[in-house]
């Protein structure tokens, strides 16, 4: 994060030229306004433990008392953080009191005019509709109501439009959406009503022995920030959340499971290569419209569909059709698709076909300079070719 916010302290400090939306250049001062992650990332950032609030000095058990306590300040953090550092300052008072972190250098430490602790952003998936609503009062309710009882509670839910009626309970739901979430807090209260009278009754029935738990202490800071920053929902790590599929559970799938992060890293960074080289091409074509080069791009476009036109695909763009095992692994383009398949779907192709079905003009070449590199010095396109033909 040091890396990618760098240029942001020269920014802030001396400011840069921005063209603003209306056209107009002006000189603008570049901060870190907010900052939009989950509670672990948030802990991490704010260099405190995850049993103390990111924002105030709460202590790890006084999160149940529901009271507003004095903001977490900048400088005294980043001094604590040095005095600890230099051995000036015990664990017992660093940990124990403070309840900080052993990260010397935090990134916002060299931002100017920023209080990152104002900049954290409530985190609504996690914090409210996972995190309070779901793991906690769902599951304190159905300790009370029993999991069959409750299901058959949701289950004799009126339908009405516009609400969702989970007709086989909630029980054995296994994925849960932020959409499943909000759904079922639309319900949720008509069907819990008269079964749950106060929170009192969770400590009574000796469901919960207290409510110290910072995702519910987190909620008083809620009103500050939104007066501050504006309304929660511009900030929902809802929106970001559809990135794991991409860029995590895609990749994960593709992969032997072994080495995975280096693997995944890999498989990313391929993925990103075609990427970019396909809006190369893209762009190449579109400067050089009667060169040969679009040409060749021209075919290829015949060559995967000639039936573009008639399935309501505009000119210049592809209609791709992949099965849904190969999809999982496919980066689709705006014109283009590619897929890094388990297996190679074509086995025992010669090199003559490569030319003259795939196009792949460069292979001997680049085989040739491969070759040359790794194994024999000597190596020709003669010779590469007659030990194709061999093989075949």
């Amino acid at each position: 994060m040091s890396q990618v916010l760098e240029p942001l302290v020269r920014a802030g400090m001396d400011g840069v030229d921005v063209t603003c939306p209306d056209r107009q250049l002006r000189w603008m001062y570049l901060i870190v306004a907010a900052y939009v992650a989950d509670f672990p990332e948030q802990c991490l950032v704010m260099c405190c433990m995850e049993n103390r609030c990111p924002k105030c000095v709460v202590g790890c058990n006084e999160h149940g008392d529901m009271r507003k306590l004095p903001m977490r300040n900048r400088d005294s953090t980043v001094e604590s953080l040095h005095l600890h550092c230099d051995g000036e300052m015990g664990n017992e008072q660093f940990e124990g009191e403070l309840g900080l972190r052993a990260i010397y250098s935090p990134f916002w430490a060299t931002l100017p005019h920023n209080d990152i602790f104002s900049f954290i952003t409530p985190d609504i998936l996690h914090q409210l509709h996972k995190g309070v609503f779901k793991d906690h009062i769902v599951s304190w309710c159905s300790n009370i109501i029993g999991k069959e009882e409750l299901d058959t509670w949701f289950k004799a839910m009126t339908s009405y439009s516009g609400l969702r009626h989970f007709k086989k309970g909630i029980s054995k739901h296994k994925q849960w959406t932020g959409a499943d979430y909000r759904e079922l807090q639309h319900v949720c209260l008509g069907v819990i009503a008269g079964t749950v009278d106060h929170e009192n009754i969770f400590i009574d029935l000796r469901v919960r022995k207290h409510f110290n738990i910072p995702k519910i202490h987190l909620m008083m800071h809620y009103i500050d920030t939104i007066h501050v920053l504006g309304s929660a929902d511009g900030f929902n790590t809802e929106l970001p959340e559809r990135l794991h599929i991409d860029f995590a559970k895609q990749a994960y799938c593709a992969l032997n499971h072994h080495d995975y992060v280096i693997q995944m890293t890999t498989w990313l960074w391929r993925q990103e290569s075609i990427h970019i080289q396909d809006a190369y091409l893209r762009w190449w074509g579109s400067q050089h419209p009667v060169n040969q080069g679009s040409n060749l791009l021209e075919q290829d476009s015949d060559a995967s569909g000639s039936d573009l036109d008639s399935d309501g695909t505009g000119p210049g763009q592809i209609h791709i059709d992949l099965p849904c095992q190969v999809q999982w692994f496919t980066m689709v383009t705006g014109s283009r698709g590619y897929f890094v398949p388990r297996t190679c779907p074509f086995l025992n192709l010669t090199i003559q076909r490569l030319l003259n079905e795939h196009g792949a003009s460069l292979f001997i070449p680049s085989l040739e300079a491969f070759l040359r590199i790794h194994h024999d010095p000597i190596l020709t396109a003669e010779s590469v070719c007659s030990r194709s033909v061999h093989h075949q």
